[in-house]
């Protein structure tokens, strides 16, 4: 890979300078040869795959480029054996870090500076432009993408350009994808810029043969490219070397062949011709050796490329692609791959039916295309029907398609490789919901509201907190670089090492930022479930406003105090009754029609017109709060009403007042107004409400107690005359088989009454206090097989069939296996009652964060009107069946405890039934 157009005179020059450098550079050639770099243990260089001109892998599948032959230059000179390694440019950053390569050429961002070293010399320049369709939008810079419409792909998101992007285009819409995958994305419209290095564009375009594309400049920094090692003598080495090139003019020639060929000039000096005919004649004595190792390496070559295409198909099942190919002549769909298809394959048409009604005539459209050779391939995004059309199951497909011909040119099979990415898109969604919900919860929030990490420094704020604050872009970085713990505000009243919630008053005080404000905040460190430091929240409010109005309001006070002490005595006495018993006064203009409030005679706090006071009411009383008002105004008569309101300027949330006044007159006797006072009495009608419901829940409950006691007297007396009366019978019993019937009953019997009993000490319990939960890790699919082993011996109808539902072989989490053992008994329990025929099954799965467990029966169901009651306790739907009406109350009981769910799905009678309950939990691996 050493450069062919080197002039011999050239080189002989540069061999006599370098041995009369010799001595002065006697000191590195000895620490090269001191480093411990052998044939053994080569130095090893990591490079990309796919970045000409200055790395990739050339056709015979080893690294070349202007990097790998400018570092065989100088190794070669320093005669340190090394080797390459190619790789992704996200796998080459990995690689690094991990310390399975030596030495990478890449820019130099902030997180090789510590503990690597890069050379001082620039290898190379990076610029970085923008691909796109010429029919496309034009852009002259990165300031020109719209975050709200454009799709810019990158190749991966391990680099400064993407970071450039994220932080000046927030939103802007970012995917990753190979160079080759982008541009072809770019060209048949998927993506409307592809943002990569200039030199790697233009040559990939003239690979590609994509003449519809054409580069504009995105004004990002030039970046530029050293060598990057943790061997810094090896490094300093490298510079030396790269020097010494550099004078003697190598370094421009080998530049000029791999970026200005044109300049290349053959001189060779008639030395070299005859160096050359002597080297053509070896070259004739080796090519009967090469003829003969060819057909050796012919042979290694076809079991190679078995080995090879058996790890290609591994490769595609672990990653689950599949691969369908489409017979144009035949009008058929086979799998190759995968079995995506049915055995006996689909016709182009049929295929189509079973994509989604709104990308059939799309996907139509690009396939004929694809055969007419106006695309050498097209990406497929597709939602397809893997089931039928009684039971659909949608899949969303990513991949690509090409099309192969015969010798004629003609299109004989298209090869389709997509993967069903259906997981990864619901989720992704879910994210994304989960995420904008969040966020828009967060930046909408009245309360202003920022988060720490657990050292102090600043995650994020929302936009109460930065107006609070008076956060902006100037002074961004000011907030983002202060530690929480160094703040005045803080630093001598809170420590790292408080565990509690701390809460303070105080003057927020940074003349360098122009902030002079008084503030009441909160601090709030979060734990995690191991009881771990998180991070902090830290809510705020500014009190400056309030405090401003406080000092002006005690200067007044104070001014009156000197004038009439005795009407400050009086008005203070009037005030503080008014705020303890949550008390205003409040006037009427008849003139202005506006109604002003206050807790004083002389300073008015709120005032509003009379329609804006009807608004605060809630919309049902409006119409007629409007009446009464109008009625007593026009007679002159004492007003007196409770009003309930959405909100007042007073408080924000739904209240109620109770409002008295009187007619206001001049001295003409003219009508003026009213006069009267309001009082917050929301606590009153709060209380009056619970009042009633608790008056209704006390009588509801003692009838069901009375129906309970009534149920438990007949339900324990049944298993109780049988025990007895079977076991005064047994004593005289002769014959074997009638002797085991009757024990059968007294067991099945005791049993019953065992439940009863059980049941009974459990809602005792539950009257106590709340169920205990007490977890443990457990393989939770072996004790649901054990659960149901146990449950099968009673399910004895002989027309019910009873099944198990259990998906894992192995299923290690963390819960109370008794309780749900508990609950998945008073499931089966229920279901045997109310079962003669079909089946009962119950089974479990892990959706959502939690285990879903549930019992399907085909029994007697249960009507929509008497669901949502199912759950309460002593309730019965069927009195003639046995039972305490409180099993279901308990798992209720036990699935609140545990933070789950539970509920029941019926159609109604006569269609059965299933209970379900959900409880939060954890997989371990």
């Amino acid at each position: 890979m050493y450069i062919a157009s080197n002039t011999a005179l050239r080189k002989l020059l540069a061999v006599v300078g370098l041995l009369l450098a010799q001595w002065s550079v006697m000191g590195t050639t000895s620490a090269v040869a001191q480093r411990q770099y052998t044939k053994e243990k080569p130095l090893l260089i990591g490079c990309q795959w796919d970045f000409p001109p200055y790395e990739f892998n050339a056709n015979n599948g080893q690294p070349a480029g202007y990097d790998v032959d400018l570092l065989d230059l100088i190794l070669n000179e320093l005669d340190i054996p090394h080797e390459y390694t190619s790789m992704g440019k996200h796998k080459l950053f990995e690689a690094y870090d991990q310390g399975k390569v030596d030495l990478i050429v890449s820019p130099v961002p902030k997180k090789y500076k510590v503990g690597s070293y890069s050379s001082r010399h620039v290898i190379s320049y990076y610029r970085v432009q923008a691909a796109a369709r010429s029919a496309a939008r034009p852009i002259k810079s990165w300031k020109d993408l719209k975050a709200d419409s454009d799709c810019v792909v990158l190749e991966n998101c391990y680099g400064i350009t993407n970071d450039f992007l994220v932080q000046r285009v927030p939103g802007l819409d970012i995917q990753y994808e190979s160079p080759r995958e982008a541009l072809a994305g770019v060209s048949n419209g998927s993506y409307q810029y592809f943002i990569w290095g200039e030199e790697p564009l233009r040559r990939k375009i003239k690979e590609l043969g994509l003449d519809n594309l054409v580069l504009y400049e995105v004004e990002m920094p030039e970046m530029e490219t050293h060598v990057i090692g943790r061997d810094q003598q090896l490094i300093e080495d490298i510079d030396n070397q790269y020097t010494r090139l550099e004078q003697s003019g190598d370094i421009e020639e080998l530049y000029n062949l791999w970026f200005h060929p044109e300049k290349v000039k053959n001189r060779l000096s008639p030395y070299a011709i005859m160096g050359l005919l002597i080297a053509l004649l070896a070259v004739i004595v080796v090519v009967y050796l090469l003829n003969r190792l060819t057909w050796i390496r012919t042979r290694r070559s076809t079991a190679e490329s078995e080995n090879l295409k058996n790890i290609m198909q591994e490769a595609l099942k672990m990653g689950n692609y599949f691969v369908v190919q489409f017979d144009v002549r035949n009008d058929h769909l086979t799998n190759v791959q995968g079995k995506l298809l049915p055995e006996e394959g689909l016709t182009l048409e049929e295929f189509i039916k079973q994509l989604a009604p709104e990308e059939q005539e799309a996907f139509r459209k690009s396939t004929s295309e694809l055969l007419q050779g106006k695309n050498t391939s097209h990406p497929l995004r597709l939602l397809w029907n893997r089931g039928t059309d009684e039971h659909p199951d949608w899949r969303h497909m990513r991949g690509n398609a090409i099309v192969e011909r015969d010798e004629d040119g003609r299109p004989r099979y298209t090869v389709n490789a997509v993967k069903d990415m259906t997981d990864e898109v619901v989720h992704r969604y879910a994210d994304d919901r989960l995420a904008q919900h969040f966020h828009m919860m967060f930046e909408s929030s009245l309360v202003a509201m920022s988060f720490y990490d657990k050292d102090g420094m600043l995650i994020d704020s929302n936009k109460k907190m930065r107006e609070l604050c008076g956060i902006n872009e100037g002074n961004m970085e000011f907030f983002s670089e202060s530690n929480m713990f160094d703040i005045p505000l803080l630093a001598s009243d809170y420590s790292r090492n408080n565990r509690e919630t701390f809460h303070v008053c105080q003057h927020m005080l940074y003349p360098e930022i122009n902030i002079d404000k008084y503030i009441e905040f909160r601090v709030r460190p979060i734990f995690d479930d191991n009881d771990a430091l998180i991070h902090y929240t830290v809510t705020a409010r500014d009190l400056t406003d309030e405090r401003t109005m406080y000092l002006h309001q005690v200067e007044n006070e104070h001014s009156l105090q000197k004038t009439n002490k005795d009407i400050e005595r009086y008005e203070s006495q009037l005030r503080y009754l008014l705020e303890k018993s949550d008390t205003y006064v409040w006037t009427f203009d008849l003139a202005t029609r506006d109604i002003r409030f206050s807790r004083s005679l002389s300073n008015i706090e709120y005032s509003q017109n009379r329609q804006d006071y009807i608004q605060w009411m809630v919309e049902d009383e409006r119409e007629d709060a409007e009446r009464n008002l109008r009625e007593t105004m026009m007679n002159g008569k004492n007003f007196h009403a409770i009003h309930h309101f959405t909100h007042t300027p007073f408080t924000p949330h739904p209240c109620w007042f109770a409002l008295i006044g009187i007619p206001t007159f001049n001295e003409k006797g003219a009508m003026t107004g009213y006069f009267g006072i309001a009082r917050n009495v929301t606590e009153l009608m709060e209380i009056q409400e619970k009042l009633k419901q608790e008056t209704t829940r006390a009588d509801e409950s003692g009838k069901l107690k009375s129906v309970f006691l009534a149920n438990m007297t007949h339900e324990i007396r049944t298993p109780l005359n049988a025990i007895v009366g079977f076991a005064d019978v047994l004593q005289m019993v002769d014959q074997p088989e009638e002797r085991r019937e009757f024990i059968r009953i007294i067991r099945n019997n005791c049993d019953m009454l065992l439940r009863l009993i059980n049941d009974i000490i459990e809602a005792s319990n539950m009257n106590q206090g709340p169920l205990s939960i007490e977890l443990a890790d457990v393989d939770f699919a072996q004790v649901f097989t054990d659960i149901c082993q146990t449950l099968a011996q009673r399910v004895q109808e002989p027309g019910v069939e009873f099944i198990v539902d259990n998906p894992y072989s192995s299923f290690r989490t963390r819960l109370d296996k008794g309780r749900m053992q508990q609950v998945i008994t008073n499931f089966t329990t229920n279901a045997v009652k109310y079962t003669r025929q079909g089946h009962i099954k119950v089974g479990y799965r892990y959706e959502n964060g939690g285990i879903y467990m549930y019992c399907e029966d085909t029994g007697a169901g249960i009507p929509k009107e008497k669901q949502a009651s199912v759950f309460e306790r002593f309730v019965k739907l069927n009195d003639y069946v046995q039972g305490t009406g409180l099993g279901l109350s308990i798992c209720k009981s036990i699935a609140d405890r545990c933070n789950g769910k539970i509920g029941v799905e019926s159609e109604g009678e006569g269609h059965g039934s299933t209970f379900w309950i959900w409880i939060p939990c954890e997989r371990m691996e």
